[in-house]
């Protein structure tokens, strides 16, 4: 298989994940209307869960498990596999260039704002002041914070609210200034909590599936909520804490305000988890509290868990289930395409010579197909092949004695033609027939083999098959 089947393939896994995610997008939306107004924290965790499943090719892999056990052909009572993506459009090849480049932009973007976090970071420091040193310790401490954390400054230009970085030497980056106390323990709260609930990580995640599922608009939209709702729920746990310290929800907010009014002219050129951002968001953030604050405690933390993982378990069986039945109706597809092999079937190899080895000096013109992706270990022909014309698919490497079973059907049935596997040089195992015929080959040593047709009459021919190996 060379590269282009492998981006190919590729392509048509981010295709079928990317469709899956979506979906779960749509159902946490709905649920999140209800869910909100009993716990938020489930909806957050929940949204987490989506972003994961933007990642994981669940539907794919089910998509392969089923194909790997269907078939359209049956050969005496053996099966013959027939599924294929055809690959050979200029609409689907249009795609994948798409993709290719909208994921590198995504990837750029990124990239930037990592370099511009990791430039910014470069010029951090300890201003040494004990009591907010203490405070940090003392707060990290009561929000049950393991692993080292550092307290840095920053008196950077660019560097407008306190943001937190680093998955393995986390930090705490605060811009350089005097904070009151009340100041200082709500950055503290909100930022320590954005450690607390690994949001790095989960940022980290998010533009991982953004810049994999480029191609779909609705994956942005996860983006947003992903930084909207990490805010929510570091508010609602920051808020839980301070209200111990005296400081109440309107105070949280004031405060935020007064560090947003500091500097009139806010720019934020970098996209990790800061305090404060854009001055709707902060009312959206302040609304979301004000409705749903009193029911942020109906349930156990156990049972947000509980229920959260209830969510992941039918989101991963809906998502497999949905393969399945891509797969079912791909192959009902093919079955109903394919009714010459399947009403007529395969009498055995009467009509067809034994297996032949054709040497490099006889072969005639030779046509280079991007069959489509290959599952596997097999896939399907489809071609119209001119008279005396060697059609090949892209290259398949084998190891030594693999059995290669391909089974072809060609009209008009009056029309001789050869099938099998052809060598690296050009030379060829082959069998010789017209109609319908199966044969299994054997692979003479290990290297790269293309799975080949050549019309040996004197018209076109059309040819449909299958190979499995």
């Amino acid at each position: 298989m060379n590269w282009t089947s492998v981006l190919s393939q590729i392509f048509f896994c981010v295709l079928v994940t990317s469709a899956a995610g979506s979906v779960m997008l749509v159902i946490w939306f709905f649920c999140s209307l209800f869910l909100r107004k009993w716990n938020p924290d489930l909806v957050y965790y929940m949204l987490r869960w989506v972003v994961i499943m933007f990642l994981l090719p669940i539907t794919y892999v089910a998509i392969i498990v089923k194909c790997n056990h269907s078939y359209v052909f049956e050969i005496n009572g053996g099966p013959r596999k027939l599924y294929v993506l055809d690959t050979n459009t200029t609409m689907y090849q249009g795609l994948i260039l798409l993709w290719v480049l909208s994921a590198f932009v995504v990837l750029y973007i990124f990239l930037k704002s990592e370099i511009s976090q990791w430039i910014i970071c470069k010029t951090n420091f300890d201003d040494g002041d004990s009591y907010t040193q203490s405070e940090f310790e003392r707060i990290k401490e009561a929000l049950g914070i393991k692993g080292s954390v550092e307290l840095l400054c920053n008196d950077s230009v660019k560097v407008k609210s306190p943001f937190v970085c680093g998955l393995w030497k986390r930090k705490v980056v605060l811009p350089y200034m005097n904070y009151s106390p009340e100041q200082m323990k709500v950055v503290l709260y909100h930022e320590l909590n954005h450690i607390k609930k690994s949001d790095i990580l989960f940022r980290y995640l998010t533009m991982l599936a953004v810049a994999v599922n480029s191609i779909n608009p609705i994956v942005y939209l996860l983006l947003f909520l992903v930084t909207e709702w990490s805010e929510r729920d570091c508010d609602a746990k920051s808020i839980d804490g301070l209200e111990k310290e005296g400081i109440r929800t309107k105070q949280y907010y004031d405060i935020i305000w007064q560090l947003i009014e500091s500097d009139s002219h806010m720019r934020i050129t970098v996209t990790f988890p800061m305090l404060h951002g854009k001055r709707n968001v902060m009312y959206r953030r302040m609304d979301f509290m004000e409705k749903y604050r009193k029911n942020v405690k109906k349930i156990t933390k156990p049972l947000t868990m509980a229920l959260v993982m209830m969510f992941a378990l039918l989101s991963t069986v809906t998502a497999y289930a949905a393969g399945l039945e891509i797969a079912e109706a791909s192959d009902s597809e093919l079955k109903s395409t394919q009714q010459i092999a399947i009403d007529e079937g395969f009498e055995g190899e009467d009509g067809w010579s034994d297996e032949m080895l054709i040497e490099p000096s006889d072969v005639p013109n030779i046509v280079y197909v991007n069959d489509g992706i290959m599952l596997l270990s097999g896939g399907t022909i489809d071609w119209d092949v001119p008279a005396g014309t060697r059609y090949v698919t892209t290259s398949i490497y084998m190891t030594k004695d693999t059995k290669v079973q391909m089974a072809c059907t060609a009209t008009p049935d009056n029309c001789t033609y050869w099938f099998g596997l052809m060598y690296a040089s050009s030379a060829c195992n082959v069998v010789e027939g017209s109609g319908s015929g199966a044969h299994d080959f054997t692979v003479p040593s290990n290297g790269y083999y293309r799975i080949m047709v050549e019309n040996r009459s004197s018209q076109t021919i059309h040819v449909i098959g299958s190979y499995q190996y």
